[in-house]
């Protein structure tokens, strides 16, 4: 099928497993529908699994291309969780069902695309680097992320291109061997409601 380049979706995906926890996970439903109802994304839904959530993107307008898609769940340093299951650089490399799918994905996205991971602290430490570099090489397009704990604020927001190397000091968002959550003051801060990253970030 001939997939149209000037129309492009954007989407959001979201844990939506008991794993998750009640609260986050309702903040996460709620999340979605008020992006919908503003027009920031055209599909959002919730999934258990990993293999599910990417299944899905693939068959939503399969005849368009993607501008965005943004992931809301848990993360922690180079890891991003649906229901307990990671997706990271290593599952990547060891999960030929992660890597089919995501090189499938790729087919849909343009170089201008960015995938954002929602998640705290993904960006962080030796592992965030990793994931940084490897999936947005994999991918072709941005990839955003943070380096912070975040909730209502979202700190230590960065992207990163194909081949590039990571902008942001490998222990940003730690202190005292401790991750810290995120503040109005903390580098690169937005609003969990703000739909699109600031330029240069």
């Amino acid at each position: 099928m001939k997939l149209l380049t000037d129309e492009k979706l954007d989407i959001m995906i979201y844990d939506s497993s008991d794993w998750a926890g009640k609260n986050l996970r309702f903040s996460w439903v709620t999340g979605g529908k008020f992006y919908k109802l503003f027009r920031s994304v055209e599909h959002h839904s919730g999934f258990t699994s990993w293999a599910e959530a990417l299944k899905w993107i693939l068959q939503v307008e399969p005849n368009k291309k993607i501008n965005s898609i943004q992931f809301w769940g848990h993360g922690s340093p180079g890891r991003v969780w649906i229901n307990g299951e990671a997706l990271s650089a290593r599952s990547v490399l060891a999960t030929s069902e992660h890597r089919n799918l995501l090189l499938k994905l790729k087919q849909r996205l343009v170089p201008e695309s960015t995938v954002w991971f929602r998640s705290c602290n993904v960006f962080t430490g030796q592992e965030g680097h990793l994931f940084a570099k490897m999936i947005s090489k994999m991918l072709e397009c941005k990839i955003a992320s943070h380096t912070y704990i975040v909730g209502p604020w979202q700190s230590g927001l960065h992207t990163i291109k194909p081949d590039e190397e990571p902008t942001w000091d490998i222990d940003e968002g730690i202190y005292d061997n401790k991750k810290m959550i995120s503040m109005p003051w903390s580098p690169n801060t937005i609003f969990c409601l703000t739909g699109k990253i600031p330029e240069g970030w």
